[in-house]
């Protein structure tokens, strides 16, 4: 063989030999550490105050060498919170991250994104919950009336209230009805009463059937409202020496700001001679800015003669609204009137025998005619009729005498 051919080989085989080593080096050296995050997870999908929610996922050392990674958790495209994880080659591991849900959260749907995963959670108002109990009920000819209390026992606003009642009678059979009420603040009790016919049965237990809640957000309240009780009336029968069932309670509701009050309810609490105490609830709605509004109200006392009417101080509650587009407005002396209104459509309504004061209020009237008149039904007394517009006094007349008619109208 000569010496060139044999060079050849060599040479051949180192080149060889090169080639076989840079394959099998590199396999034999570990592969640096390689992280992967999978299975992001979210518990619970819906939260509100109070809840904690945990984001979770697994991570992965896809690599062969021991190694850390710093995990981001971000929420609404903000880092919330962050963790180093250290695992062997090969190892895998839960990682997760715990938040709770604040008062001053906002309420929504909140974005969560961790290694690239993406997910969301939404933040509730809290749910309400409250106890209601019947007090007692007392009934007077053809009518029962239920004394109950409801009282707020959760963290959450109770913006509106319906209950179910069964009224159970002598015979047996039963009877089904309901009330309603709004705006139970949190911790506050309330006590109310409702008066339903039950025609000539007599009733002997009244139970909740069913109680249904709907909570909210709590509403900004205003204190430019007086309220006054102005006095009471009560008749007393000579020839039956007894006092009347019911007594009347006179109040006034004046409007001391600029703000048009949409809902204003107060409490009071009527004290009898034999030391027992009866409540109510008064409620007006529609008080346009500077307006005083004087009505009455009854209050069943069961016969009892009425010593006292006096303002409560756990009910107050005066909320600022949005005025109506037309308020139709009917005051004076006159017992009772007969009424004639335009409506939102360019229609007529008529009423007849109202008792005053009264209001007509409309959420909404497109730009057309105005027009209310009223016509006393009696043989004395004063009508003053007046027209509002988005809460402003617009039109406004009045007359006095018997059977006389006070009318205003305009376009707005």
């Amino acid at each position: 063989m000569s010496k060139k051919k044999l060079a050849g080989i060599i040479v051949g085989c180192i080149v060889a030999i090169i080639v076989i080593i840079a394959i099998v080096i590199p396999s034999l050296t570990p592969e640096s550490a390689q992280f992967e995050v999978s299975n992001l997870h979210i518990s619970p999908e819906e939260a509100e105050p109070g809840q904690t929610v945990t984001v979770g996922a697994e991570v992965q050392n896809v690599g062969e060498e021991k190694g850390t990674h710093e995990l981001e958790l971000i929420v609404n495209g903000a880092v919330m919170h962050s963790e180093s994880v250290t695992l062997d080659g090969g190892e895998t591991a839960p990682v997760s991250f715990s938040f709770e849900i604040l008062e001053t959260d906002v309420k929504g749907l909140y974005t969560v994104e961790l290694a690239g995963l993406t997910g969301s959670f939404l933040v509730t108002e809290p749910s309400p919950s409250a106890e209601f109990t019947i007090t007692g009920f007392d009934q007077i000819y053809s009518y029962v009336y239920i004394y109950y209390k409801i009282r707020n026992t959760g963290e959450a606003h109770i913006r509106y209230y319906k209950v179910d009642f069964t009224i159970t009678y002598d015979d047996g059979s039963q009877y089904e009805d309901w009330t309603n009420g709004v705006h139970v603040f949190i911790g506050q009790e309330l006590p109310r009463s409702r008066i339903y016919s039950v025609g000539n049965k007599n009733v002997t237990s009244v139970e909740v059937a069913n109680l249904e809640l709907k909570g909210g957000s709590i509403p900004d309240e205003i204190t430019s409202v007086d309220f006054d009780i102005t006095g009471f009336r009560q008749t007393y029968y000579e020839a039956l020496e007894e006092w009347s069932a019911h007594v009347y309670v006179d109040y006034t509701v004046q409007s001391t700001g600029a703000e048009y009050v949409d809902y204003y309810r107060a409490y009071i609490t009527v004290t009898c001679d034999d030391g027992s105490q009866y409540y109510d609830e008064i409620y007006v709605d529609n008080i346009l800015a500077g307006e005083k509004w004087t009505d009455s109200d009854s209050v069943y006392v069961s016969s009892k003669k009425v010593t006292s009417v006096e303002l409560a101080d756990w009910g107050a509650l005066a909320l600022a609204g949005t005025p109506p587009a037309v308020v139709y407005k009917i005051t004076g002396t006159a017992e009772e009137v007969d009424v004639t209104l335009s409506n939102p459509t360019g229609g007529t309504e008529q009423y007849s025998s109202v008792s005053l004061p009264k209001k007509y209020s409309y959420t909404s009237f497109p730009d057309s005619f105005t027009y209310i008149s009223a016509q006393n039904q009696g043989a004395s007394g004063t009508v003053i009729v007046s027209i509002y517009v988005n809460g402003t006094l617009f039109k406004t007349s009045s007359s006095s005498g018997a059977y006389v008619i006070a009318t205003a109208s305009g376009l707005k």
